[in-house]
């Protein structure tokens, strides 16, 4: 088959903004059991994401948070301006909890009056569903509340939302800010609180800039966990649980617009030079059953056989999914994009096209998605004025760049794991540890094929890392560094039998200990040290750093390679 797109983008402008693009920090409440139902160690086993290493989620993310933003407001790339705007992108909490949200807000309203940067949020299933998926108020409940700690409300879509609304429209308020006009349905909220995910809730908002009085660019903030009507592939596929694939509403009922709707009354009456769809989940996850993740597939495959599907189906139904009415919400001039974030993918995919409404013409979504905040390879992206010589091509117009939030101290590279081995050899009788460590006979054994040389010119600085005479790492070295990520909460240990609530609270106090002594003993940047140590916590999540390798050279440029 073969498709012929009449391009009409030469009538565009130069895209005027530079859009900082972030998402997936997923707080995770202190209150909370660390092992418990869809966040439990048989659990993560299954799903390796249902818990992450205790230093990650009890002390590292909040600050990669605002590390995250630094990279995206303090810009050292290309136009070497801070951005003009930042869309956070969902899955602020992890499961929906007051502390969760409230602590993220806290943190962005604090950045954005201090850097004066307008930013906005959108919903993402973790902000209102228990570890991203569980329904059930009582379990999120326990979730999110230790026996003796019932202090911690686990919010309703409709609070969640609520506080959303709020947080978008305070923009309004950042003084300077007379570029942007944002509105949403907010006020139908309230009339609608007993509503929720899957029986027509949901917040839409239109974010507007423009120059000289001219509206140049829209932004749709989409709810893309809006199932009112759509089918939860979730249910019928008897998963038993939300949060397999996004929707968006596209039915109008009598005094209640559909999200698209409610979007298309906008998009009616504007026609700006650029539109941008931002969304929690991206577009091909949205009503439709995908088993690849972005950048597996390429998008213009998985949408043209969709697309050629959905058509074949609404000829004798005269019924059109939610892919074909999002072909209203495209501006006239072609320049449509689409950001979104959950992927937690440690890479930017590559971009492709999302089409839209039919086979042929201009009805497409150039599409860019990013990955997390807080996991391997956390990074944030600057969507911006395309520039050969400093971004990537989204299109002739739109170029984007990855920020990752470590960015290579080689001065770290060499010095962290020295002190992570030196930690772990000053705690390896820790009580709280007891049962948990391993002894150095029992981490030998699980070690046998142990040989480790030291390549001493693979990044720069780090030849002095541990290294012997003989050019190679002791096992006891490698063993102490294992101990040293146990004590810190950084390695999956959290998965053994032994490991409790004790432990993970003691690792998060280990943690932030390490990180005062070794900040104030090197004069090392806070926010590096932080930044590296989530990027070690990320690397052994995804099992990039076992303990037979422990943080060799060769290993650590595995990790910092994209």
């Amino acid at each position: 088959m073969c498709l012929f797109f009449r391009s009409t983008q030469k009538r565009a402008a130069a895209f005027p903004l530079k859009i900082g693009l972030l998402a997936d920090s997923q707080i995770t409440s202190q209150n909370g059991f660390s092992n418990f139902h869809y966040r439990s160690k048989f659990a993560d086993a299954l799903v390796s994401v249902s818990i992450r290493p205790p230093a990650l989620e009890c002390f590292l993310a909040p600050e990669m948070l605002r590390i995250a933003l630094n990279k995206l407001t303090q810009d050292s790339g290309g136009a070497k301006s801070a951005v003009d705007v930042i869309l956070y992108l969902g899955d602020a909490a992890n499961s929906g909890g007051a502390d969760e949200i409230d602590l993220t807000l806290s943190i962005l309203s604090e950045y954005r009056q201090k850097a004066g940067i307008p930013i906005f949020v959108v919903i993402g299933n973790h902000d209102y569903l228990g570890a991203g998926n569980i329904v059930t108020p009582g379990t999120r409940f326990a979730l999110l509340n230790q026996i003796g700690r019932p202090d911690n409300p686990a919010l309703t879509k409709y609070e969640v939302l609520k506080r959303f609304s709020r947080f978008n429209r305070d923009n309004d308020r950042l003084a300077g800010n007379t570029r942007f006009k944002y509105v949403d349905n907010g006020d139908a909220l309230d009339s609608n609180k007993d509503l929720d995910h899957d029986t027509g809730l949901y917040l839409s908002g239109v974010l507007t800039y423009s120059e000289a009085g001219k509206p140049s660019l829209e932004i749709y903030l989409l709810d893309s966990s809006d199932y009112v009507d759509s089918p939860d592939w979730s249910e019928i596929a008897d998963f038993g649980f939300y949060g397999v694939i996004g929707a968006v509403s596209f039915k109008d009922k009598p005094a209640k617009p559909s999200q698209t709707g409610y979007l298309g009354k906008f998009s009616q009456s504007s026609s700006p030079q650029f539109r941008l769809l931002a969304s929690h989940y991206p577009k091909d996850h949205l009503d439709r059953i995908t088993f690849a993740k972005p950048g597996q597939v390429p998008l213009s495959v998985t949408n043209l056989t969709w697309s050629a599907t959905e058509q074949a189906f609404s000829i004798p139904t005269f019924s059109k999914t939610l892919n074909q009415n999002l072909e209203p919400l495209l501006t006239k001039s072609g320049t449509n994009y689409w950001v979104s974030g959950h992927t937690h993918v440690k890479t930017t995919p590559a971009p492709d096209r999302f089409i839209v409404g039919g086979l042929v013409g201009d009805k497409y979504f150039r599409a860019i998605n990013v990955g997390s905040t807080t996991d391997y390879r956390a990074h944030v992206l600057i969507m911006e004025r395309y520039n050969k010589e400093w971004n990537h091509k989204l299109d002739e117009f739109v170029g984007y760049r990855a920020r990752p939030i470590f960015e290579g101290n080689p001065t770290l590279l060499a010095s962290i794991p020295k002190a992570i081995a030196a930690y772990g050899r000053q705690h390896a009788a820790d009580r709280d540890f007891q049962g948990v460590i391993p002894t150095m006979d029992e981490w030998s054994a699980q070690n046998k094929d142990f040989s480790l040389p030291i390549v001493t010119d693979v990044l720069s600085g780090v030849s002095g890392m541990l290294v012997k005479k003989d050019n190679r790492m002791t096992e006891d070295d490698a063993y102490c560094i294992e101990v040293g990520a146990t004590v810190l909460g950084l390695n999956k240990r959290y998965q053994h039998e032994a490991w409790k609530d004790p432990q993970t609270e003691a690792a998060a106090k280990h943690a932030r200990s390490f990180v005062d002594q070794f900040v104030a003993a090197t004069g090392s940047s806070r926010d590096d040290v932080i930044a590296f140590l989530g990027l070690l916590a990320g690397a052994y999540e995804c099992d990039l750093l076992p303990g037979k390798t422990g943080l060799t050279p060769a290993a650590l440029e595995e990790v910092m390679l994209e």
